[in-house]
């Protein structure tokens, strides 16, 4: 089990500057950092559960998450 991932920059308490789409796109590389630290890949993942604070940040997330 992995939970708790967010956007933050590695070594940093900083969110990804760019808005959402990077947020996004950093939080996915920080789950895949993680799973690959413990010999797992994205393939590994069975399930996600997403948290967003504005839902109408969705598209601009899914667009990421799909990638």
């Amino acid at each position: 089990m992995l939970s708790g991932q967010v956007g933050l920059v590695p070594g940093t308490q900083k969110l990804a500057p760019g808005g959402i789409a990077a947020e996004s796109r950093q939080t996915m590389d920080n789950i895949k950092a993680v799973l690959e630290a413990h010999g797992h890949s994205l393939e590994s993942v069975a399930k996600c559960t997403v948290f967003l604070v504005d839902l109408k940040e969705w598209a601009d997330f899914n667009t990421v998450y799909t990638t």
